[in-house]
């Protein structure tokens, strides 16, 4: 009998034999090891009912298998009333990994009942569905001393950070930004920052005028001290500094300029300040309640 490899054309037939043969097991494989995912459809169904919503109250419904960092997940993707809403889960067992909302996402009659049921079980706890953003914005322009005519707004969204639902909100007035994470669930303000541009602070400016007067109201060229910025922050946060442990408390050169940056804790609260080493104010500060 003649060898299988005998002539050019038998080898050529039995090496597409084989190749065939190593894909269909490819393929058998795959498919055996996908069926235990969960399916874009139940996928898209886990995120709609997270979010409240029917596949008839939404727009632009579509689940894509996707492998990110070793693992398989799918991820969804609706449009309602002007709000982007983004998933990603698991695929084996439908855990929601992340979830983006982007845009106003007002509460429908699932959601109103959801907060009903909880507010019903809860007593006077909020509801599970949270706050909306509108209300996330109203928080923090309150926290700073605002209304919405009075500022510009470049960002506001919902997002999910460490665990949990955030809105992040963040705005501009005058040279001056302000950056806002709100508790979605809560509505307690997570975390700000401020950072001024201008080297303007009221709160810089009370503290100088019960501090010493500078001359021709300017500052000596030769600065504040170290301390002297340890004070000003540590006054704007309303702590002694037994009250706190520092973290950092060092004079750097940013931007063209000399500053000091002073870190310190309280509790559980992150404390971090950003003073100009010439003039005293208070160019930046962050206040992370983790």
């Amino acid at each position: 009998m003649k060898k299988l490899f005998s002539t050019p054309k038998r080898a050529v037939i039995s090496t597409i034999c084989i190749m065939l043969i190593i894909f269909g097991i490819v393929i058998a494989a795959f498919f055996i090891f996908t069926s235990r995912f969960i399916g874009k459809s139940e996928a898209q169904d886990i995120a709609l009912r997270d979010a409240g919503l029917t596949r008839k109250e939404v727009s632009g419904l579509h689940a894509s298998l996707d492998h990110d960092d070793g693992c398989f997940e799918y991820e969804v993707e609706f449009h309602k009333d002007g709000a982007e809403y983004e998933y990603v889960l698991e695929a084996e067992d439908g855990d929601i990994i992340s979830r983006d909302i982007d845009g106003s996402a007002p509460m429908n009659n699932n959601s109103q009942q959801t907060a009903q049921s909880a507010e019903t079980s809860q007593g006077s706890e909020t509801p599970q569905s949270g706050i909306t953003l509108d209300r996330a914005k109203e928080i923090a322009l309150s926290d700073a001393g605002f209304s919405e005519s009075d500022v510009t707004f470049t960002k506001q969204k919902k997002d999910y950070d460490d665990g949990h639902d955030v809105y992040e909100i963040e705005f501009y007035s005058g040279s001056t930004e302000y950056d806002y994470e709100i508790d979605a669930v809560t509505g307690d303000v997570i975390s700000y920052d401020i950072d001024k541009n201008d080297h303007v602070n009221n709160n810089s400016q009370q503290t100088t005028q019960s501090g010493e007067t500078p001359q021709d109201s300017e500052t000596p060229q030769s600065g504040i001290t170290l301390d002297r910025a340890k004070e000003i922050a540590l006054s704007d946060a309303g702590f002694s500094e037994s009250d706190v442990t520092f973290t950092k408390q060092k004079k750097d050169h940013d931007d063209g300029r000399d500053v000091y940056e002073i870190e310190f804790y309280s509790g559980s609260t992150e404390y971090e300040y950003e003073i100009d080493a010439d003039t005293g104010d208070m160019i930046s500060h962050d206040i992370d309640r983790r």
